[in-house]
């Protein structure tokens, strides 16, 4: 007999291996240390045992034995802007649990872009391979391919629909996402379940310092014959801007009532709607056309709360321009995240949402059509057609 979770009298078979350990992630603390967390179902085990490898494939190290019932465990004394992969295992006296997933991350803050000397930041997800958050399909992680300032990370890890899920559908960069108008062979491939918010994580990006006007251009895809419960979203939300970071003051690209629209606020929000409205439908068809659209935004913060700037264009054609913004005390944009959440999303079982060619830019070279500046379109693609 065993007492288990909630002092529950439980009965553990004689002479039984402990349960698997499952869910484990890596995540960054230092140029020095990494933080292992993981779920553990055992109530019998005497302790876990945490393996070290640079390959993630072989040469394992054992690194530590952990008390009973342990969660976590900071990997410390390591060397800086190094990969290390990690893995864990359950045991007792009868043996060893089956290993937990195989999980890395580099000794390298990758919290802040650097914008170049152009004031750009471009990441069009040429990794030079496919890759996936946390390696989980294909095996190689996408962390340490992507440019300083993308950080692919599972911090939603709590939503249905996530690495974590044995579905398969993760978080990639993977050549059947490729903008074929565009030079890139890769893309950014997401996936959304039926439902509401039933997603795969963000990726993020991090400035090192808050910019007060930032233009961004992606290209963005939904798989062919994708569909909305409504049809269109009720909501769906493509890039948060934040000021520090969530749960703070934001600005967001969205579609919602009937709409495309660029959102601010925390606890006030202000909705600067396309005009004409401009639905999903609109764009992408009554269900989805399964192309390319080309997509830019641009927002300049308000200084008196009446005179902020937002535009945003689709597929070259302007659809956002006001010069009187209330950007509800919004100073600077420090993070953006892309593919956030939506609802709801109806195709009986999980598509994909394709991004490519994502450039950020506080100094855009080009001209839009109607003479605004703007980052504009790569290899002269506006978007929406084959």
């Amino acid at each position: 007999m065993n007492i288990g979770a909630g002092a529950v009298l439980e009965h553990v078979l004689a002479g039984s291996v402990p349960a698997d350990p499952t869910n484990l992630v890596v995540t960054y603390l230092s140029n020095s240390s990494l933080r292992l967390s993981w779920s553990n179902p055992a109530t019998d085990e005497t302790g876990t045992k945490v393996e070290r490898s640079l390959t993630g494939t072989g040469s394992w190290s054992l690194v530590t034995t952990t008390a009973a019932n342990a969660t976590t465990y900071d990997a410390t004394s390591l060397t800086a802007d190094t990969f290390y992969y990690h893995r864990v295992v359950n045991t007792n006296a009868n043996g060893d649990s089956a290993y937990s997933e195989v999980r890395g991350a580099l000794t390298t803050d990758l919290s802040d872009t650097v914008l170049n000397s152009s004031g750009h930041f471009e990441d069009d997800f040429d990794y030079g391979q496919e890759c996936a958050m946390n390696a989980a399909t294909p095996t190689v992680d996408c962390n340490p391919l992507a440019p300083a300032g993308i950080v692919w990370s599972d911090y939603d890890s709590g939503n249905p629909l996530n690495t974590n899920s044995p579905t398969g559908y993760y978080q990639s960069v993977v050549t059947a996402a490729a903008n074929p108008n565009t030079f890139s062979p890769y893309g950014a491939r997401f996936w959304v379940d039926d439902g509401t918010n039933v997603v795969t994580p963000k990726a993020k990006i991090n400035l090192e310092s808050a910019e007060s006007e930032i233009w961004v251009r992606w290209y963005m895809r939904y798989q062919p014959g994708f569909a909305w419960s409504a049809g269109n979203p009720n909501y769906d939300k493509t890039i948060y801007f934040w000021e520090n970071g969530p749960g703070g003051k934001s600005i967001l690209y969205e579609h919602a009532s009937g709409t495309f629209m660029i959102l601010s606020g925390s606890v006030d929000f202000t909705e600067i709607p396309a005009s004409p409205t401009i639905s999903w439908q609109d764009v992408f068809g009554t269900t989805s056309d399964g192309l390319f659209h080309m997509f830019e935004m641009h927002v300049k913060m308000d200084t008196d709360g009446t005179d902020g700037i937002a535009q945003a264009w689709i597929d070259g054609v302007k659809v956002i321009d006001s010069a009187t913004v209330d950007f509800n005390g919004m100073t600077g944009i420090k993070r953006g995240d892309f593919h956030s959440n939506q609802s709801s999303v109806s195709n009986g079982g999980p598509e994909y949402v394709d991004y490519s060619d994502m450039t950020w830019s506080i100094s855009p070279s080009g001209i839009s059509p109607d003479g605004d500046r703007w980052i504009g379109p790569v290899n002269g693609f506006m978007g929406g057609t084959p």
